[in-house]
């Protein structure tokens, strides 16, 4: 029983670290595990949340707003990003971060 739980909180928190999304035609993709999420580096965090590729760019996070919230202000375009969000954040939050233009 102990290692069903285990495994099963493990695929909890996994759930999301190597999904991708599109955004407006970009690639992106959610960092910050759940529950604990984390915060930006230079918010006092952790480096948890820092971009998962070098030169991707942060297009938003969870930091003051929840993922519906989100939704209903950025619209059907974000549906794709919000369906691969994953689990809320008990603590911190989560940055969406995108590739850049090319």
């Amino acid at each position: 029983m102990h290692s069903i739980l285990v495994t099963l909180t493990m695929a909890i928190l996994a759930r999301g670290a190597l999904a991708d999304c599109t955004f407006y035609g970009k690639k992106c993709q959610w960092v910050g595990t759940a529950p604990f999420c984390g915060r930006h580096a230079d918010h006092g965090g952790h480096l948890g949340i820092d971009p998962p590729h070098q030169g991707w760019l942060t297009a938003t996070d969870t930091e003051d707003e929840d993922i519906d919230e989100l939704f209903d202000r950025k619209g059907e375009e974000f549906r794709n990003c919000r369906n691969d969000y994953g689990s809320g954040c008990w603590t911190g939050y989560k940055a969406l971060y995108c590739e850049p233009s090319k």
